[in-house]
């Protein structure tokens, strides 16, 4: 498949400007650009620059809105609650993380839940923010009901994609970035592209039946994590997550979440649940980044299987590909970038029109 490689500040500019295009403020479209590309960047390419399309699709449709700054609705010592205000999923995490790493350096914890949100891409975006300033961050989130629950032939629980990250000393952070069912949808909708059959295990069809066929799984839903075996697990954790993310925070859960076209201008009501642990109230944060170095070390000295390379610890492999983007940029299918730039032009060739409109007053636009 033909690829370019850019930057990630290429990369970067471009995201934003077609953000900015599509209505965004410049702040917003900076943070959401910026988690796009660092999913991007950490090889989660599912989570990443893909998304770019939808959102600004969403925003033209009114499904989303770009103007939002979510707000603080209440909040105490060591909580909060944000109203999203239909804003991106990226926006709107990044804000509710912000606040729990605030109430945990206050308050030695921190959780901030958000509701009236939307899709925000890769959980460990969010659980970094915490790790990068020393705190242990969790993400969480609901989505649309597409997993089905162990034996059942239609999703009822949204596919939570949940991240942990934890700050080391002279090690990357231990970072874990997974949904709740086998594969994430967005994974089907790569196979589906690149003409690839599923895995075992992953999808069932609109009929309940298990299936390979990547575009048959699309049409259908997602086998919880653990499947065929012990689907129980996962299914159990996604409704953990469900209920923080969900019912705890107001937002719609279960199947009140279903999927929409990008030119649906409903608003999904999607929650979030973002925690953060200052480990300096339980004791020198030095030690327990050095506790954590040796946890690493210790997972990566594990013996190998026979044919294994070597064994990684949670979030190696994503460090390393983070690390290797920033000196080398990222190759991405050209197919994209050209979309990425048609969005941009397009959009800003909209917003040149409507500059040379007569301007109505207020009165005038109702």
């Amino acid at each position: 498949m033909d690829e370019r490689r850019l930057t990630l500040d290429e990369l970067d500019a471009l995201a934003q400007v077609a953000l900015q295009r599509a209505g965004m403020p410049e702040v917003a479209a900076r943070v959401v650009a910026g988690v796009l590309v660092e999913a991007e960047a950490r090889g989660i390419e599912s989570h990443g620059l893909r998304l770019l399309p939808s959102y600004v699709a969403r925003i033209r449709s009114g499904g989303f809105n770009a103007k939002a700054e979510p707000r603080l609705v209440r909040e105490g010592p060591a909580v909060a609650l944000l109203d999203g205000q239909n804003g991106l999923g990226p926006l709107v995490a990044t804000r509710a993380m912000e606040i729990a790493t605030a109430k945990a350096r206050a308050a030695g914890i921190g959780a901030c839940a958000a509701y009236n949100s939307n899709h925000y891409g890769a959980a460990a975006c969010y659980a970094l923010l915490a790790a990068r300033q020393g705190l242990i961050g969790i993400a969480t989130t609901n989505s649309v009901a597409a997993v089905a629950p162990p034996g059942g032939r239609v999703g009822r629980a949204g596919n939570t994609a949940t991240a942990y990250a934890v700050p080391a000393d002279e090690e990357p952070p231990l970072v874990l970035d997974i949904s709740m069912s086998t594969a994430a949808r967005s994974r089907f909708a790569l196979h589906a592209e690149r003409g690839l059959p599923l895995p075992e295990g992953w999808a069932i069809d609109a009929e309940g039946r298990p299936t390979t066929d990547a575009k048959a799984g699309l049409g259908g839903y997602l086998l919880p994590l653990g499947s065929p075996t012990a689907g129980h697990k996962g299914f159990g954790l996604a409704m953990l997550m469900d209920t923080l993310a969900g019912a705890l925070s107001g937002a719609r859960f279960g199947i009140e979440l279903q999927r929409m076209t990008d030119d649906d201008p409903r608003p999904y009501g999607i929650g979030h649940f973002l925690l953060a642990v200052d480990p300096s109230w339980f004791g020198d944060p030095a030690v327990f980044r050095r506790r954590i170095d040796r946890m690493i070390r210790d997972v990566r000295a594990t013996p190998a299987q026979p044919g294994v390379d070597r064994v990684y610890a949670p979030g190696e492999r994503s460090h390393a590909h983070w690390m290797e983007a920033r000196q080398h940029g990222i190759a991405i299918l050209a197919q994209l970038e050209q979309r990425m730039r048609k969005l941009a032009e397009a959009s800003a060739g909209r917003e040149r029109e409507r500059e040379k409109e007569p301007q109505m007053n207020a009165n005038e636009r109702k």
